[in-house]
């Protein structure tokens, strides 16, 4: 959970792979970072470097923001699919185009002395030198009746304008987390602490039961026709 997420190989044989949500450096920049990172491994040569994929500016925390699958189109541009619940507990399953071909490599780069994380405002980030990953919408999901949670798989016909889209249901489950008055919550919201107890976002002591229960749903491969090739 929270690894890398999307994988994909450009025609000029460089892997790129997505990590799933923003980094939680130090535990300090899961809730107000900008992007999440893209990473681009040449096997030739082992050279790597690192992108900035912005991630929209909807939810109740950045960390609420999953990559679920990444599909080069070129050596510069891919396919993301992005999704997560609004900061309204929508949920959200967008495919978009990232082109990396102005983005900053950030391998290993910080500012004023702490990494590009810990920036909270697009500004400060070019200020600093950074251009981050340009996208654009490519499919929302949703609005062609997608009901499920994840959508992790994701390819390309060779006509350039079919796309092919996979849920993961996770073997049919779900982990039903409740409270003590029985409600179902998010485990998310909670914090574990070294003796296995639970408290709330104040610190107060909560006692939480899990269960595996069937989620009802099935798996489904969707192919889509875009009106257009993509560029």
């Amino acid at each position: 959970n929270r690894g890398f997420e999307g994988i994909t190989i450009a025609p000029n044989g460089k892997v790129y792979a997505a990590v799933q949500s923003v980094l939680d450096i130090n535990g300090e920049t899961s809730k107000k970072a900008l992007f999440t990172r893209i990473i681009e491994l040449d096997p030739t040569t082992g050279n790597v470097r690192t992108f900035a994929y912005p991630i929209d500016p909807v939810y109740k925390s950045a960390k609420d923001a999953k990559i679920g699958e990444l599909c080069a189109i070129s050596n510069a541009k891919m396919l993301v699919i992005e999704q997560g619940k609004d900061k309204n507990g929508v949920m959200r399953n967008l495919i978009y185009l990232a082109d990396l071909a102005n983005a900053t490599d950030i391998t290993g780069m910080l500012i004023g002395g702490k990494e590009p994380e810990y920036v909270t405002k697009a500004s400060d980030l070019a200020a600093a030198g950074i251009t981050i990953a340009s996208k654009s919408l490519v499919v929302d999901l949703r609005s062609l009746g997608w009901t499920y949670e994840k959508a992790e798989g994701l390819s390309i016909l060779s006509d350039m304008k079919t796309l092919a889209v996979i849920n993961d249901n996770d073997f049919g489950i779900k982990l039903v987390t409740k409270d003590g008055s029985n409600t179902e919550v998010s485990i998310t919201d909670y914090t574990l602490l070294g003796d296995g107890t639970f408290v709330d976002k104040n610190c107060n002591p909560v006692v939480l039961t899990n269960s595996i229960e069937p989620n009802n749903e099935p798996v489904e491969l969707w192919l889509i026709e875009l009106a257009n090739p993509l560029p």
